[in-house]
């Protein structure tokens, strides 16, 4: 091969992974989910505050078109502290609600998830769904929804924060299967109400420029110098369903009977499950793959070359 076409290769592919790095820093890094993250008040340091957060689901979970039995939901929100508070299905002062939104002709109908157990853990809770044949399917068009009221404490900071989700469960046809999805950036700062004002303060999220740099520090890791195939980041939480669980009174969490949805989904032998109790946040805003394939890639050419050369 000549030199010449060998180092033209080599700047192909250093272009090619540039743009896939490029492509991932400019979204929140999920396809399949829209996951927003609502506080009812953005001061930093504020106690007692309301969240909502609600993961639309848009695509297939590892070409399911739903979790029909979640095992395992996890929440984090980095930097904040997410308090220990009771279920009500009215909600009040330090309570939670954990449901799924069916999507319908008419809009969306309420169905809670009834709890065996959970655990908050610092910046994170982890709740275990009952084992019952009425619990709802979580499926594409669906909005799995937590509501923390006044449960939370912000940041101490201004600046651009990001949470992360993590469903585990079954496929309707029994494969273990997970989904796990960062949100949309939201803002911190003083005397914003909405992501609209965190924008005047703070300047665009991260996801919307090609600089990180905001006047205050994000929510997000910073990345390891040498980049690796899988990101490092975790949620800090190692729970068990039997170690600190606080058990759930099932009368206050009825889950609505929901009928089986229609619609079929491959067949293919195989588990997309994680047993590790820890989650990941895409952080380096690199897809790890394509800088393992441009590696290899650059390798061969390499190796052409030096045989070239002999």
């Amino acid at each position: 091969m000549n030199p010449r076409t060998v180092v033209a290769l080599l700047v192909g592919v250093c272009l090619a992974v540039g743009l896939l790095a490029g492509g991932a820093a400019a979204s929140h890094g999920d396809d399949n989910t829209n996951f927003t993250i609502e506080p009812a008040d953005r001061t930093p340091n504020a106690s007692g505050v309301q969240y909502n957060l609600t993961v639309k689901l848009t695509d297939t979970v590892e070409r399911s078109p739903s979790i029909a039995d979640q095992d395992r939901i996890v929440f984090q929100i980095p930097d904040t502290v997410i308090q220990s508070c009771q279920p009500q299905n009215a909600l009040g002062s330090g309570s939670f609600a954990l449901r799924v939104n069916k999507s319908t002709q008419d809009g969306y109908q309420r169905q809670s998830i009834a709890l065996d157990n959970q655990n908050w853990d610092g910046d994170a809770v982890e709740f275990f769904p009952s084992d019952s044949n009425t619990q709802p399917q979580y499926a594409v068009d669906d909005k799995l929804e937590l509501v923390l009221e006044g449960c939370v404490a912000n940041p101490d900071s201004e600046g651009w924060y990001r949470g992360v989700v993590l469903v585990e469960g079954k496929s309707r046809n029994g494969r273990n299967i997970s989904l796990e999805a960062n949100s949309h950036y939201f803002g911190i700062c003083e005397g914003c109400e909405s992501d609209a004002d965190a924008r005047e303060t703070l300047g665009p999220p991260p996801s919307e420029s090609a600089s990180t740099a905001t006047p205050t520090a994000t929510a997000t890791p910073t990345a390891t110098a040498t980049p690796t195939a899988t990101p490092t980041p975790s949620v800090g939480m190692t729970p068990s369903p039997t170690a600190t669980a606080t058990p759930t009174a099932t009368a206050t969490e009825t889950a609505t009977p929901t009928a089986t949805e229609a619609g079929g989904e491959p067949t293919e032998t195989g588990s997309g499950g994680s047993n590790t109790p820890s989650i990941t946040l895409d952080s380096l805003g690199i897809n790890p793959l394509a800088i393992v394939g441009g590696v290899a890639v650059i390798s061969i050419a390499l190796a052409v070359l030096g045989v070239r050369r002999l």
